[in-house]
């Protein structure tokens, strides 16, 4: 029997076997699809439902840590850009991309980022 080679999917960590994308069959699919899925108010509505309840639950079920254990804003720019610069077709400018990752870092990891200018 072959045995194919895996690696974790870069936006879950599940394993999967497609090497050239690095994403599993989910992640590929939501991400692939999502666009044109959104196109419709009620897909809307549903995919909003669905995300309200994922924040409901805590974050320990989710992410499989405690609450308080946030993972540190520096690991996860790098997985987000280095995401991100991979897969995207895209052209925006570096802050734009900057601005999405803090917000879904935000998003995430239920913090708040705060910058201020230092005099």
């Amino acid at each position: 029997m072959i045995e194919e080679k895996t690696i974790p999917c870069i936006t879950c960590g599940e394993p999967t076997t497609f090497l050239g994308t690095k994403l599993c069959n989910g992640c590929w699919e939501v991400q692939t699809r999502l666009q044109s899925y959104l196109g419709n108010e009620n897909a809307i509505q549903f995919v909003l439902k669905v995300l309200n309840k994922v924040q409901s639950t805590s974050a320990e079920s989710r992410y499989g840590r405690e609450p308080d254990k946030v993972k540190s804003l520096a690991q996860y720019l790098n997985e987000y850009l280095k995401y991100e610069l991979e897969t995207s077709t895209l052209i925006i400018t570096g802050r734009e991309l900057l601005e999405q990752a803090l917000d879904a870092y935000e998003s995430t990891e239920r913090v708040k980022i705060e910058i201020k200018k230092v005099p």
